[in-house]
Parts: C-alpha cells; structure tokens; sequence
C-alpha cells in the first residue's frame, strides 16, 4: 500500500502579508493500544518536539443532503469556553489519493441557539465526538504531533504539516513517521465522524 495514499491535505488558511496559501497536509494513524501512544510521548523530546497543549473537546456533527458520501462536515466545537462552528465541504480527490477541502471556521457565542438554527434549516445533530487531545510541536520544521483519545474509539495519531509546499510537506510527514518508527501503524482516512458512527454501530 502506497503511504502517499492515505495522506490527506486541506486548505487551512492564507497568509494574507505573503499572498500565498498555506495547506494542511497530515497523516493519520491507529495506535493499537494506549501503551503504544505512552512510548511515542517518551521519545518525542528526543526528536525536537515539545509539549504544546492538552484539552477535551466535544465535536457534534450534523446531518446534510451526501454529507456521509462526499465526506461534507458541518460540526460544533466546544472546548472549554470556546464553541466554534466549522463547515468543510466535499472533498476533491487529486492524484496519488490526496483530498482538499474548503474549511470555513465562525466563532459562536450562543450555542443553544446555533443548534435550535441549524435544526431548523434541515441539519440534524447526527453524533458527537468526545476527544482528548495531546499536542506536540517542533518549530523548526513547523511540525505537528497530536495523540488524540476518542471516547469509545480508541486512540490515533496525527503528523501535521503546514507549508505552501504540499509534495515537499508529504515528504516531511513520511519522514517524521520513519524517524518516530511508527511504519508499523494502520492508517486510516476516515474522519473521527465515521469512526464513531461505525463503533455505534458495532456495539448495537
């Protein structure tokens, strides 16, 4: 199996100052056991990545015309104080596998009320997603580690890379998994979405 092929990349932002666009390449991984996710965060230090945050957050998404098909998200975030609705829409397949999506991020001060709105026009709450999320940077190549804890799924790994480079970003990712050892884990496409919808599913 090709690993290009289950590398994934989005537009995330533009950097306005540059006029250019930075992508979001990563690559997401199963861990087999939490054990294993405790030996990566051992050797991270020694690799250059540092600890940069920990918090839970609660993604409910909701139902729409092919969201599931075309892998259209439209979720809230809460984390803490922080509710933020974010709209991805289809993706796009491109050579060797690769995807983009548009993302499209909105600040919400009134939760309650951005649920009941969106019920009304026709999306359904169809799941929420309770993550826990560790994450480790290293600034020198602007790498992105997260092991995330997905109640009732099990635990995953994204390598992030933000660049204006995708190929050279792709690159970067393989690399860091060789460095880590971490070949030896499955990768996985889906998003957390349909990985609980699947695990609901299994355990009815």
């Amino acid at each position: 199996m090709n690993p290009d092929n289950t590398l994934k990349e989005g537009i995330q932002t533009e950097k306005a100052s540059q006029n250019q666009i930075l992508k979001e390449v990563e690559l997401r991984l199963t861990f087999n056991n939490e054990q294993e996710a405790i030996a990566l965060e051992s050797k991270l230090q020694s690799h250059g990545f540092e600890f940069h945050s920990e918090s839970t957050e609660a993604d409910t998404y909701f139902d729409g015309p092919n969201f599931i098909e075309d892998k259209i998200c439209l979720r809230v975030r809460r984390r803490g104080d922080f509710v933020e609705m974010t709209y991805k829409g289809p993706s796009h397949a491109k050579e060797n596998g690769f995807f983009s999506k548009e993302e499209l991020n909105l600040k919400i001060e009134d939760p309650e009320t951005a649920f009941k709105m969106l019920s009304a026009l026709g999306f359904p709450e169809l799941v929420t997603v309770t993550k826990s999320r560790k994450t480790y940077k290293r600034s020198a190549d602007n790498t992105g580690i997260m092991i995330d804890t997905i109640e009732g799924v099990g635990v995953f790994l994204e390598i992030e890379v933000m660049s204006n480079d995708p190929t050279q970003a792709r690159r970067q990712i393989l690399q860091v998994q060789k460095d880590l050892e971490l070949t030896n884990l499955e990768r996985t496409v889906l998003p957390y979405r349909d990985l609980k919808l699947n695990s609901i599913s299994q355990n009815s």
